[in-house]
């Protein structure tokens, strides 16, 4: 889907001294420049990291491990940047519009 365009949102794992995953980032923000990325990783200090963060290649750094809820956040934030006409304010919005009671 990615590759494709298709896709709004991707939420990569990261390995320490894993820069395939750097390249592969930047080639695809080249290619689909609204793709919102995360990155979810143990790593905190990675020169390349800090990089694409300073570039604007990453829309949010998760530190590994977290929690379900810390995640749903930062992927909440992620889907209301993208569709921000949905009024995604709270994790309970995005739950009642996905699985309504």
């Amino acid at each position: 889907m990615v590759a494709s365009g298709r896709a709004a949102i991707l939420v990569c794992g990261l390995r320490s001294g894993d820069h395939q995953t750097f390249e592969l980032i930047r080639a695809l923000r080249r290619r689909q420049p609204q793709l919102v990325v995360l990155v979810y990783s143990e790593q905190r200090d990675s020169t390349a990291l800090a990089n694409l963060i300073n570039q604007g290649q990453i829309f949010r750094f998760i530190h590994r491990p977290a929690g379900p809820d810390y995640l749903r956040r930062h992927i909440l934030a992620a889907l209301a940047f993208v569709f921000p006409w949905l009024g995604l304010a709270s994790w309970r919005a995005y739950r009642d519009l996905v699985a309504p009671a």
